[in-house]
Protein backbone atom coordinates (compact mmCIF):
# COMPACT_ATOMS: atom_id res chain seq x y z
CA UNK A 1 0.00 0.00 0.00
CA UNK A 2 1.04 3.61 -0.50
CA UNK A 3 2.71 5.16 2.59
CA UNK A 4 0.06 7.91 2.58
CA UNK A 5 -2.82 5.41 2.62
CA UNK A 6 -3.21 5.04 6.44
CA UNK A 7 -3.32 8.81 6.90
CA UNK A 8 -5.81 9.20 4.04
CA UNK A 9 -8.12 6.55 5.51
CA UNK A 10 -7.76 7.98 9.03
CA UNK A 11 -8.75 11.45 7.83
CA UNK A 12 -11.81 10.13 5.98
CA UNK A 13 -12.91 8.06 8.99
CA UNK A 14 -12.51 10.92 11.46
CA UNK A 15 -14.40 13.36 9.25
CA UNK A 16 -17.23 10.88 8.90
CA UNK A 17 -17.61 9.89 12.56
CA UNK A 18 -15.85 12.37 14.85
CA UNK A 19 -15.17 15.88 13.54
CA UNK A 20 -14.95 17.61 10.15
CA UNK A 21 -11.62 19.15 11.22
CA UNK A 22 -9.55 16.47 12.99
CA UNK A 23 -6.26 17.55 14.51
CA UNK A 24 -3.00 16.28 13.03
CA UNK A 25 -2.31 14.45 16.29
CA UNK A 26 -5.63 12.60 16.09
CA UNK A 27 -5.08 11.73 12.43
CA UNK A 28 -1.65 10.31 13.24
CA UNK A 29 -3.11 8.24 16.09
CA UNK A 30 -5.81 6.68 13.88
CA UNK A 31 -3.34 6.20 11.01
CA UNK A 32 -1.16 4.18 13.39
CA UNK A 33 -4.19 2.01 14.20
CA UNK A 34 -4.68 1.39 10.48
CA UNK A 35 -1.05 0.31 10.12
CA UNK A 36 -1.35 -2.11 13.04
CA UNK A 37 -4.53 -3.60 11.55
CA UNK A 38 -3.29 -4.02 7.96
CA UNK A 39 -5.53 -1.19 6.70
CA UNK A 40 -8.69 -2.98 7.87
CA UNK A 41 -11.35 -0.46 8.87
CA UNK A 42 -13.47 -2.67 11.17
CA UNK A 43 -11.06 -2.92 14.12
CA UNK A 44 -10.02 0.72 13.71
CA UNK A 45 -13.61 1.95 13.81
CA UNK A 46 -14.32 -0.28 16.82
CA UNK A 47 -11.36 1.19 18.70
CA UNK A 48 -12.30 4.72 17.66
CA UNK A 49 -15.90 4.38 18.88
CA UNK A 50 -14.60 3.31 22.30
CA UNK A 51 -12.01 6.06 22.56
CA UNK A 52 -12.05 9.22 24.65
CA UNK A 53 -11.71 11.28 21.47
CA UNK A 54 -15.00 9.93 20.15
CA UNK A 55 -16.83 11.16 23.28
CA UNK A 56 -14.83 14.38 23.75
CA UNK A 57 -16.97 17.43 24.48
CA UNK A 58 -15.30 19.49 21.76
CA UNK A 59 -16.42 16.97 19.14
CA UNK A 60 -20.08 16.92 20.14
CA UNK A 61 -22.48 18.44 17.62
CA UNK A 62 -19.65 19.13 15.18
CA UNK A 63 -20.98 17.12 12.21
CA UNK A 64 -23.99 18.20 10.16
CA UNK A 65 -26.49 15.37 9.91
CA UNK A 66 -27.04 13.89 6.48
CA UNK A 67 -30.68 13.41 5.44
CA UNK A 68 -30.30 9.73 6.40
CA UNK A 69 -29.06 10.63 9.89
CA UNK A 70 -31.74 13.28 10.25
CA UNK A 71 -34.70 11.15 9.11
CA UNK A 72 -33.80 7.90 10.88
CA UNK A 73 -32.75 9.75 14.03
CA UNK A 74 -36.18 11.37 14.06
CA UNK A 75 -38.17 8.24 13.29
CA UNK A 76 -36.56 5.84 15.77
CA UNK A 77 -38.02 7.52 18.87
CA UNK A 78 -41.35 8.20 17.15
CA UNK A 79 -42.39 5.06 15.30
CA UNK A 80 -42.46 1.40 16.28
CA UNK A 81 -42.13 0.49 12.60
CA UNK A 82 -40.17 2.24 9.85
CA UNK A 83 -41.81 2.11 6.42
CA UNK A 84 -38.82 2.06 4.12
CA UNK A 85 -40.46 2.99 0.78
CA UNK A 86 -41.76 6.21 2.33
CA UNK A 87 -38.39 6.89 3.97
CA UNK A 88 -36.51 6.42 0.70
CA UNK A 89 -38.89 8.88 -0.97
CA UNK A 90 -38.33 11.49 1.76
CA UNK A 91 -34.55 11.03 1.56
CA UNK A 92 -34.60 11.62 -2.19
CA UNK A 93 -36.51 14.87 -1.66
CA UNK A 94 -33.87 15.93 0.86
CA UNK A 95 -31.09 15.31 -1.66
CA UNK A 96 -29.86 11.86 -0.62
CA UNK A 97 -31.32 9.24 -2.92
CA UNK A 98 -29.66 6.27 -1.26
CA UNK A 99 -29.82 4.18 -4.44
CA UNK A 100 -28.50 6.94 -6.72
CA UNK A 101 -25.36 8.55 -5.26
CA UNK A 102 -23.92 11.36 -7.40
CA UNK A 103 -20.63 9.49 -7.90
CA UNK A 104 -18.67 6.50 -6.64
CA UNK A 105 -17.43 8.55 -3.68
CA UNK A 106 -20.98 9.32 -2.57
CA UNK A 107 -22.08 12.72 -1.27
CA UNK A 108 -19.86 15.62 -0.26
CA UNK A 109 -21.90 16.14 2.91
CA UNK A 110 -21.12 18.85 5.45
CA UNK A 111 -22.60 22.24 4.60
CA UNK A 112 -24.00 20.81 1.37
CA UNK A 113 -26.76 19.32 3.53
CA UNK A 114 -27.85 22.54 5.18
CA UNK A 115 -28.08 25.34 2.60
CA UNK A 116 -31.18 27.54 2.70
CA UNK A 117 -33.27 25.38 0.36
CA UNK A 118 -32.33 22.20 2.22
CA UNK A 119 -33.33 23.85 5.52
CA UNK A 120 -36.83 24.54 4.20
CA UNK A 121 -37.03 20.97 2.89
CA UNK A 122 -36.10 19.60 6.31
CA UNK A 123 -38.75 21.79 7.91
CA UNK A 124 -41.39 20.44 5.51
CA UNK A 125 -40.11 16.89 5.93
CA UNK A 126 -40.57 17.16 9.70
CA UNK A 127 -44.18 18.17 9.20
CA UNK A 128 -44.76 15.07 7.06
CA UNK A 129 -42.93 12.68 9.39
CA UNK A 130 -44.66 13.93 12.52
CA UNK A 131 -48.17 13.91 11.11
CA UNK A 132 -47.70 10.39 9.74
CA UNK A 133 -46.47 9.14 13.12
CA UNK A 134 -48.79 7.71 15.75
CA UNK A 135 -46.14 8.54 18.42
CA UNK A 136 -46.46 4.93 19.58
CA UNK A 137 -42.89 4.59 20.79
CA UNK A 138 -43.07 7.83 22.77
CA UNK A 139 -46.33 6.68 24.31
CA UNK A 140 -44.96 3.23 25.17
CA UNK A 141 -41.92 4.79 26.81
CA UNK A 142 -44.05 7.08 28.95
CA UNK A 143 -42.49 10.17 27.37
CA UNK A 144 -45.82 11.55 26.14
CA UNK A 145 -47.25 11.56 29.65
CA UNK A 146 -44.17 13.00 31.39
CA UNK A 147 -44.81 15.66 34.03
CA UNK A 148 -42.52 18.01 32.09
CA UNK A 149 -42.85 16.84 28.46
CA UNK A 150 -40.56 19.54 27.07
CA UNK A 151 -37.69 18.45 29.32
CA UNK A 152 -38.39 14.78 28.53
CA UNK A 153 -38.31 15.40 24.77
CA UNK A 154 -35.16 17.52 25.03
CA UNK A 155 -33.49 14.67 26.87
CA UNK A 156 -34.68 12.07 24.37
CA UNK A 157 -33.77 13.90 21.16
CA UNK A 158 -30.86 16.09 22.27
CA UNK A 159 -29.48 14.36 25.33
CA UNK A 160 -30.57 17.38 27.35
CA UNK A 161 -27.97 19.52 25.55
CA UNK A 162 -29.98 22.48 24.33
CA UNK A 163 -29.29 26.20 24.27
CA UNK A 164 -31.20 28.51 26.58
CA UNK A 165 -32.80 30.19 23.55
CA UNK A 166 -33.75 26.83 22.08
CA UNK A 167 -35.34 25.66 25.31
CA UNK A 168 -37.25 28.93 25.65
CA UNK A 169 -38.59 28.62 22.08
CA UNK A 170 -39.77 25.03 22.60
CA UNK A 171 -41.30 25.80 26.01
CA UNK A 172 -43.08 28.80 24.52
CA UNK A 173 -44.50 26.65 21.72
CA UNK A 174 -45.80 24.13 24.29
CA UNK A 175 -47.39 26.85 26.43
CA UNK A 176 -48.96 28.80 23.58
CA UNK A 177 -50.32 25.99 21.38
CA UNK A 178 -54.04 25.33 21.68
CA UNK A 179 -56.11 22.57 20.13
CA UNK A 180 -56.03 18.83 20.74
CA UNK A 181 -53.31 17.22 22.86
CA UNK A 182 -51.94 15.53 19.73
CA UNK A 183 -51.71 18.81 17.83
CA UNK A 184 -50.00 20.44 20.79
CA UNK A 185 -47.44 17.63 20.96
CA UNK A 186 -46.80 17.65 17.22
CA UNK A 187 -46.23 21.40 17.07
CA UNK A 188 -43.92 21.34 20.08
CA UNK A 189 -41.95 18.40 18.69
CA UNK A 190 -41.67 20.21 15.36
CA UNK A 191 -40.29 23.26 17.17
CA UNK A 192 -37.73 21.10 18.99
CA UNK A 193 -36.62 19.13 15.93
CA UNK A 194 -36.27 22.31 13.86
CA UNK A 195 -33.63 23.74 16.21
CA UNK A 196 -30.12 24.27 14.78
CA UNK A 197 -28.63 21.93 17.39
CA UNK A 198 -30.82 19.05 16.20
CA UNK A 199 -29.26 19.33 12.75
CA UNK A 200 -25.89 18.36 14.27
CA UNK A 201 -24.47 15.19 15.76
Amino acid sequence: AQPACPRFLATKLLRMFVTPQPSDELIQHVAALYRRNDLTTGPVLRALCRSAEFFAREHRRSIIKSPLDFVLGTLRPLADEIRWPAVVDVLAKLGQDVFEPPSVKGWDGGRQWIHSTAWVQRWNCLTTLLHRSDLATLRAGGVLEAVDPVAAWELLFLGGQISADGHAAVARQWSNTSGSSRERRLRTLHSLLSLPEYQLM
